[in-house]
């Protein structure tokens, strides 16, 4: 028997708003391309040679996965808050 307290995964996927839900998408492919093209950065011949081109990658190695991980903590919170208030259930940040 299942806690009734504990949502789903799909419970929480469809509780987010649609457009999040693509943009989620979008973000863990552009993620996915910036993550492989610093790789392959990495594994190119001879020594990382600082300058734009190295400060673009880390920049975006640090940004892009960032606000993946930002918007994925919103969208699933939200989520979560909106089927909690449905359900008549207190959320764990309010129980202490």
């Amino acid at each position: 028997m299942t806690n009734p307290s504990v949502f789903t995964f799909s419970a929480l996927w469809r509780e987010i708003p649609a457009i999040a839900r693509v943009m989620m998408l979008g973000m863990v492919l552009i993620t996915f391309i910036v993550v492989s093209d610093f790789i392959r950065l990495l594994q190119e011949p001879g020594p990382l040679k600082p300058g734009e081109d190295l400060y673009v990658h880390i920049a975006l190695l640090v940004m892009v996965p960032g606000s993946l991980l930002a918007m994925l903590g919103f969208s699933f919170g939200y989520a979560y808050y909106q089927l909690c208030k449905r359900n008549g259930k207190t959320p764990f940040w309010k129980n202490s």
